[in-house]
């Protein structure tokens, strides 16, 4: 075995470059063998062809004999071999799983595991499946309140029958990185004719320190700590 320089794998003996990296193997195990040279093929003997003497001539009742027989029946050809099917021009031959890879270089065959060419380093990637395309998004659609202040500026909160607004955990809508917000800060509710933002004791109010509860109407902007978030339906 060849311990690669570079990456420490280990390849074949004669193999010229890593399987795992593509570097070149060095030392003394992987040097290129010397070629074979061509074994020497000697031309065919002709032999002489042999002359049959001819034939001595037959008995005249022989011969008689022989144009007066019937003529023997003519033996039936084979049938010739049917021909296999033509392959079908233009159709990939399929890809078998664990088959040995062909560096396209060097034709050098390479095992199915092998990321490099053993014979010259070339890259053996496989083609990539086309990637997929990202479902497009889809724009938030209902009642909902959407930050249009930074930090956060775009996030959205969908408002359900009861949505309580705070700082802390357990709230519908957290606020956590607004220091401005209280832990439990104001809560909006849906009542049949729409929905109504009430402040719940904040420190610093909710939008000009309201006191009552508040209809809002789309487009509306409700100031909750330092954070805008705009009502839309």
């Amino acid at each position: 075995m060849i311990t690669c320089p570079v990456c420490k794998s280990e390849n074949n003996d004669g193999d010229l470059f890593c399987q795992d990296c593509g570097s070149r193997l060095t030392g003394p195990t992987a040097a290129v063998p010397p070629p074979i040279p061509p074994v020497p093929v000697a031309p065919p003997a002709i032999a002489p062809a042999a002359i049959a003497p001819a034939p001595a001539p037959a008995p005249a009742e022989a011969v008689g004999e022989s144009l007066g027989a019937p003529a023997a029946p003519s033996a039936v050809p084979p049938a010739p071999p049917a021909e296999a099917p033509a392959p079908a021009v233009g159709v990939p031959a399929p890809v078998v799983p664990g088959a040995p890879i062909v560096c396209p270089n060097c034709q050098t065959v390479n095992d199915a595991d092998f990321r490099f060419c053993k014979g010259c380093g070339t890259p053996l990637t496989a083609a990539a499946a086309p990637a997929a395309t990202p479902p497009a998004p889809v724009a938030p659609t209902g009642p909902r309140l959407v930050v249009t202040s930074d930090p956060g500026k775009g996030l959205t909160f969908p408002l359900g029958a009861t949505t309580n607004v705070g700082r802390l955990p357990g709230n519908e809508i957290v606020l956590s990185n607004d220091s401005y917000v209280s832990s439990h800060h104001a809560v909006i509710t849906q009542e049949a004719d729409g929905f109504y933002l009430a402040d719940k004791g904040s420190t610093n109010g909710t939008y000009v320190q309201i006191k009552q509860r508040l209809k809002l109407a789309p487009g509306d902007v409700v100031k909750i700590g330092d954070t805008n978030l705009e009502f839309n339906v």
